[in-house]
């Protein structure tokens, strides 16, 4: 109860006062921009100049999109997604295919979309705040006015009253106790209008999310890159660890097995020559590192190759 009638005077309420209140002019505007760009961008469509002023059109209704989305998420606390840029644009080589790149903007479409269906609300928006919230307020302040300014109103029999304010002509808040009953109406009557602007917002927030937003499929196409580059740098950071792995360990073990290889080879060809007798410890030692080196060579790179496996199977 506390918070509905205390609703009036939030900073969330005045929040949402701001955003409709830059809002609703703007919402005017962008219909006009929409109707009159595409009415003469149609008729012009059979010229060269045709298509190229739609494309110019809904690329700065894209940019207002944009424009709409901060305000709802900083004024409204509102959490509307941007959508994914143009692809086919960048992409796009040659004035006929930037053309049909611009044109094939779904987004942008939607951002048209966007104000012309939000055009009623706009008008909302002036209604609720002038008839709403400010004759509200008139009033609420009815006492302060009414007695500093002292309004005269003469009923049909020629009878002066004091009072601002009546009903048909047989009453009159000209008293006091009047005066706050008006008060008490104004302050209904802004709680009601609060209320109305709130509903107003509330589905002003679920068209944002569904036309200047991403799509479902966007955002899906949207996770699959990022999920695509995130398996590529894995896959990147793994070679680097396998590179790693292979130089420090194995291929360490491996220099280590050929050259006492090549020291018993020495040994075996120096025992041919006349004279020479093979020292068969010595030999034996240097065939027992090597074996010993080539099992951890094995060892090492059997482990290395139980890690790897393709990268899509991470997911």
């Amino acid at each position: 109860m506390k918070h509905f009638l205390l609703s009036p005077v939030s900073a969330r309420t005045g929040r949402q006062y701001l955003y409709a209140l830059l809002s609703a002019p703007l919402g005017v505007a962008g219909f006009v921009y929409v109707v009159a760009t595409m009415a003469v961008g149609g008729a012009l469509s059979f010229t060269f100049v045709g298509l190229p002023l739609i494309a110019t059109a809904i690329f700065l209704a894209r940019q207002y999109a944009r424009f709409q989305r901060l305000l709802a998420n900083r004024l409204l606390g509102a959490d509307i997604e941007t959508p994914p840029p143009n692809q086919r644009w960048a992409s796009a080589h040659g004035v006929l295919a930037k053309l049909g790149a611009a044109l094939g903007d779904l987004p942008a479409w939607r951002s048209q979309a966007y104000l012309l269906v939000r055009f009623p609300l706009a008008i909302a928006y002036l209604v609720t705040l002038g008839l709403g919230v400010l004759e509200g307020l008139v009033t609420i302040l009815y006492p302060l006015w009414w007695s500093v300014l002292d309004p005269t109103n003469k009923d049909s029999k020629g009878v002066v009253h004091h009072s601002g304010l009546q009903l048909g002509d047989g009453f009159y808040f000209d008293s006091w106790p009047r005066a706050f009953i008006v008060t008490a109406v104004g302050l209904v009557w802004v709680t009601a209008a609060v209320w109305l602007l709130k509903a107003l917002l509330w589905f002003d927030t679920v068209l944002m999310t569904a036309l200047l937003g991403p799509t479902r499929a966007e955002r899906r196409v949207e996770e699959l890159t990022v999920s695509r580059a995130h398996a590529v740098d894995d896959s990147a950071a793994a070679l680097r660890r396998i590179e790693r792995d292979l130089h420090d360990g194995a291929q360490a073990q491996l220099v280590a097995l050929a050259m006492q290889l090549g020291e018993a080879k020495e040994n075996l060809d120096a025992s041919g020559a006349p004279g020479t007798d093979l020292d068969l410890t010595e030999t034996r030692a240097l065939i027992d590192n090597a074996h010993r080196n080539a099992k951890q060579a094995i060892n090492e790179l059997r482990d290395l190759a139980r890690g790897i496996h393709p990268a899509a199977l991470d997911n």
